[in-house]
C-alpha cells in the first residue's frame, strides 16, 4: 500500500509540474483555465458519477447513504466550530477570518480528492467520495461562503445565489444518478461507454489546473503565518483524525473510513480562492494557503496509508 501511495503522489507531482510548465511557457493561460473548470466540474466529474454509480455503486449501498451522508456533514460541523473558535483565539484580522474558517473545514474533494482516491484505492472508492463531496457541497456554499462574504461585504446572504451554488452539475448528477439506483434503472451501455471516456479526462485535467493555479499564484509569494500553520493543523491533522474515529465509531466498514479520513485531508478548496476575490477578502492569503496546503498534502497522503490500517 506504501508503494502504491508513494507512486500516486508522483503520478499527482508530475501531472501538476505539466500545468505549472504550460503556464510558465505562456500556453495556458486565464481563458483556458476558465474553460479547464467548465471541463472538469460540468462534464468530466459527471461523466464519473455517471459511469461508476451504476457500475460500482450496489443498490444495498442506498440504504445506508444517510450515514454516508450524516458523518461527513457532522465531522465538516465541528471543523467550522473548530475554525470559528481559533479565528477568535488567534486574533485573525476581519478581512481573514471567514476565508480562514472556511479553510479549516471544507477540503479539495474534487480537483484534488478524487484523483487521489482513484489512486489509492481505485474506482471502488468512487461513490464515497461523491457523498463527501456532496457534504462539503452543502457545508462550503451554505456556510462558508456567507462567511467569506462578511469578510469584504459584511454580513450578506443571497437565497438565490445560495441555492444556484448547492445545486451545481456535479451535485445534480449525483442526485439524479442515486434516484435511477434506487429505481433500478440502468442507463444503456453506449451512454456509460461515453460516460466511462469522459470521464477519464477528470485526473489529468484536475491536476494540470492545480499545477496552473500554483504557478499563477506564484511561490515566491508564499508567505507563512501563524494562521496558515493552523490551517495545516487542521487540514492534515485535527480534522482527519476526526473524521477517521467517528466514522470507525459509526461502524463504517473500512474503505468508506479510509476515503472519507484521506478525502478530508485533502488542501484548501481551491473555490475559496474564487469566492473571496469575487467578495473583495484577502484573496492572496487564501491563494497562499491553497498553495502551501497542495504541496504539504503530498507528504501526508503516503503518510496516512502507513497509519490508518494500524489505527484499524
Amino acid at each position: 500500500m506504501i508503494f502504491n501511495a508513494i507512486e500516486t503522489v508522483l503520478v499527482i507531482l508530475l501531472l501538476m509540474l505539466v500545468g505549472f510548465f504550460i503556464s510558465w511557457k505562456g500556453w495556458y493561460t486565464k481563458e483556458h483555465k476558465s474553460l479547464m473548470t467548465k471541463l472538469v466540474v460540468n462534464i468530466s466529474i459527471p461523466a464519473v458519477t455517471i459511469n461508476n454509480f451504476f457500475n460500482s455503486f450496489p443498490r444495498a449501498m442506498m440504504l445506508s447513504s444517510g450515514k454516508l451522508l450524516l458523518i461527513p456533514l457532522t465531522t465538516m460541523l465541528i471543523s467550522f466550530g473548530l475554525g470559528i473558535f481559533l479565528s477568535s483565539i488567534l486574533n485573525i484580522e476581519r478581512s481573514r477570518r471567514g476565508s480562514f474558517i472556511a479553510m479549516c473545514t471544507v477540503s479539495n474533494s474534487i480537483f484534488m480528492g478524487l484523483p487521489v482516491s482513484m489512486g489509492l484505492f481505485g474506482e471502488k472508492s468512487i461513490p464515497y467520495v461523491m457523498f463527501y463531496y456532496i457534504a462539503n457541497t452543502i457545508v462550503f456554499w451554505g456556510l462558508c461562503s456567507p462567511k467569506i462574504k462578511e469578510d469584504g461585504q459584511g454580513k450578506v446572504f443571497n437565497f438565490k445565489e445560495f441555492i444556484k451554488n448547492i445545486f451545481s452539475v456535479p451535485l445534480i448528477t449525483v442526485l439524479v444518478c442515486l434516484a435511477l439506483v434506487l429505481l433500478d434503472f440502468k442507463p444503456p451501455n453506449l451512454i456509460l461507454n461515453t460516460a466511462k471516456y469522459l470521464g477519464n479526462m477528470s485526473t489529468p485535467l484536475s491536476l494540470i489546473f492545480i499545477g496552473g493555479i500554483m504557478y499563477e499564484i506564484g511561490l515566491k509569494n508564499i508567505n507563512i503565518d501563524i494562521s496558515i500553520l493552523f490551517i495545516m493543523l487542521m487540514r492534515f491533522v485535527l480534522a482527519p483524525m476526526l473524521t477517521f474515529f467517528v466514522s470507525r465509531g459509526a461502524g463504517l466498514e473500512e474503505i468508506a473510513t479510509q476515503v472519507f479520513t484521506v478525502q478530508t485531508a485533502m488542501p484548501v478548496m481551491i473555490q475559496t480562492v474564487t469566492v473571496s476575490e469575487t467578495y473583495n477578502a484577502d484573496s492572496q492569503y487564501v491563494a497562499t494557503a491553497v498553495t502551501i496546503t497542495t504541496l504539504v498534502s503530498l507528504v501526508f497522503i503516503p503518510l496516512y496509508m502507513i497509519l490508518m490500517p494500524r489505527l484499524g
